[in-house]
């Protein structure tokens, strides 16, 4: 019992220390309730806004065509602004030739400075894909509506091996700008301008002996086209052959219907003397001999479409390109590109400023300025052309004009192909000049291209 009542003391005297360090109840803080109305003129504090993601463009900076690159990044970042995405593209002009700014594109990747996206020549896709420096697209076009540009700017050189790696950026092609005062002075009929029912290669070298007359300074030629490699290819093509080279790469410019076209136009220069040679244009270059009247038919790049325009001392023609056996006429089209560097460290906002980009409001901003070649895009080409293309054609030169892109082929551009051609246009002046044949020229063009590629 004794214990009991000793144990009892103990829990009454903690029982009384617990009771003494509580504090009593009145002693608790309450908040304040706040009963006041907010003030609806107040200025809500501002909500942080992250900094938008800057995505850098470096394009090929020319006096003609910055402006209008400008003002297509600046349709760009409207968009993405109206879209709610958080990017913002910088422009960065570089300066020099393609091949120095491809250059410096590399010099900046080595650097870890790349930018993010890139306009290029076609020329210089294929080397950078094999490179390994451009971003594989494939999975991300689905998300553009193909038919609404010209499909067949899709098969340039950003295409390898089934692949995309670059989109569309700048359309230019070939056509046949020809002097109507000098048909109308001959009584000649104009060349078609029918891309599906064209002028033959014969009827072609026809018409330009008869309008060739005179010697010397004064002489007037009645036809201006040049046979480089991927040209010949295309009137191979025309002709009903494979061009430049087969599926393997082994090189297909000797076959029968690639030798009948450099034959015809060996005729051309050789025996008709119809077209002026590398030596006929020392002193005057081809455009300067056509813009004076002295060259009848000039097949050549719309990128002079300006320079044409400019003319006002003759009325100018356009047509289509001559077909040979096939009796399909073909226009070879050089597409630059745009594509997404791999030492880009924004991939995914990279692709939505490059959708940006490739916009139709992005493409108007570019044609309102006749910058940047053909609008890729149909409606953009069909609102502009008139602008771009000048008042004085007459409505069959300006379809003949805008029908030749559903007959366009691309350069067969692959990382071996500017070598190539550097080395055999260099030699071209022997035959157009006379010092070797058509078929010598061909099979060393044929050497060239095989050697290259080791077949």
């Amino acid at each position: 019992m004794r214990t009991v009542r000793i144990l009892l003391k103990v829990l009454f005297v903690l029982a009384t220390v617990v009771a003494c360090t509580r504090a009593p109840a009145t002693q608790v803080p309450v908040a304040p309730t706040d009963t006041t109305a907010p003030d609806p003129t107040a200025t809500p504090e501002p909500t942080a806004v992250p900094e938008p993601v800057e995505i850098t463009f470096l394009y090929h900076d020319t006096v003609v065509e910055t402006p209008g690159y400008e003002a297509q990044i600046e349709a760009a970042n409207k968009l993405l602004e109206q879209q709610g995405k958080n990017i913002h593209i910088v422009g960065m002009p570089a300066t020099g030739n393609w091949p120095e700014y491809h250059q410096k594109f590399l010099a900046q990747l080595a650097a870890g400075q790349s930018p993010d996206i890139l306009n290029i020549a076609e020329s210089q896709m294929p080397s950078l894909i094999a490179k390994g420096h451009a971003m594989e697209l494939t999975p991300l076009l689905d998300q553009i509506d193909q038919s609404k540009y010209f499909e067949t700017t899709f098969q340039s050189a950003g295409l390898q091996d089934g692949k995309y790696y670059g989109l569309p950026s700048k359309l230019v092609y070939l056509v046949m700008y020809y002097n109507k005062n000098l048909f109308d002075k001959a009584g000649l009929a104009y060349p078609s301008g029918d891309w599906d029912n064209p002028i033959t290669f014969d009827e072609l070298r026809t018409l330009a002996k008869q309008l060739t007359e005179g010697e010397g300074g004064n002489k007037t030629f009645g036809l201006y086209i040049m046979p480089y490699m991927g040209y010949a290819g295309m009137y191979a093509r025309a002709n009903g052959g494979t061009g430049v080279a087969y599926e393997d790469k082994t090189c297909a410019l000797t076959e029968p219907a690639s030798l009948e076209v450099y034959n015809w136009f060996d005729g051309v220069y050789r025996i008709d003397k119809s077209a002026p040679t590398p030596q006929d244009q020392a002193v005057i270059r081809g455009f300067e001999l056509f813009k004076t009247g002295r060259i009848a038919m000039y097949i050549d790049g719309n990128w002079f479409q300006p320079q044409f325009n400019a003319i006002e001392d003759f009325e100018i023609g356009i047509a289509s390109l001559p077909a040979g056996s096939s009796g399909n006429a073909y226009t070879m089209m050089f597409v630059n590109n745009w594509f997404i560097s791999k030492g880009s460290k924004h991939q995914s906002e990279a692709w939505e400023a490059l959708k940006a980009l490739f916009s139709q409001e992005s493409w108007t901003a570019l044609a309102e300025l006749s910058a940047g070649g053909i609008p890729i895009h149909r409606d953009v080409y069909e609102t502009f052309h008139d602008q771009w293309l000048g008042p004085q054609y007459a409505d069959d030169d300006r379809r003949a004009f805008l029908d030749a892109i559903e007959h366009g082929m691309t350069m067969p551009y692959d990382e071996h192909y500017a070598e190539i051609d550097n080395e055999v246009n260099q030699t071209l002046s022997e035959w157009l000049n006379g010092d070797i044949t058509a078929e010598a020229y061909a099979q060393r063009v044929c050497e060239t291209w095989n050697e290259a590629w080791g077949k």
